[in-house]
């Protein structure tokens, strides 16, 4: 459990850093691609570095990541609302 607290507190502090510009997309991407072994789960990640790599066109869902991760989700919580923005967001886009 003190691995997942830190990770999801680490996570919650590079993407504040990021949103800041204090560190760069790619040491963000870094950071979540290095430790995707205590996430153990590929779906989330990419729907993690799809918000990394559009923070600039989806502001308020690249927020809502950085909250929900500040708030220290369970992994098993973290990972239904990243697959349900997924799933969310590939819908709205086939509507457009």
């Amino acid at each position: 459990m003190k691995q997942w607290d830190a990770y999801t507190q680490s996570a919650a502090d590079t993407l504040f850093k990021l949103q800041r510009n204090e560190i760069s997309m790619a040491e963000a991407y870094r950071f979540f691609e290095d430790n995707s072994v205590v996430l153990a789960d590929g779906e989330a990640l990419t729907s993690i570095l799809n918000a990394i790599s559009e923070i600039d066109g989806f502001p308020r869902w690249y927020s809502e990541l950085s909250e929900f991760f500040a708030s220290q989700p369970t992994r098993d919580a973290l990972v239904a609302w990243l697959k349900a923005k997924v799933s969310s967001r590939s819908t709205s886009r086939h509507r457009a």
